[in-house]
């Protein structure tokens, strides 16, 4: 009887550190995902911002058009 008590124990501290190192690598696993997020969001506003510039050139250019043409 005392031999299955001293199981018991060793089977939970097993299961204790198997879920800790589980719950860990997750975290880590979630700490990578958010730095590459935060990395794609800086892309999009980059090229954003680059598109809203190529935009305002071609309406420049555009309204340089229109106002050649109607003088």
């Amino acid at each position: 009887m005392d031999s299955k008590h001293w199981t018991t124990h060793v089977e939970f501290l097993v299961l204790l550190i198997t879920l800790l190192g589980g719950f860990y690598l997750l975290d880590g696993k979630i700490e990578r995902q958010g730095e590459r997020t935060d990395r794609l969001y800086e892309i999009y506003v980059t090229t954003q911002k680059d598109i809203f510039e190529l935009r305002a050139d071609f309406n420049q250019k555009f309204y340089d058009l229109l106002a050649k043409d109607l003088k």
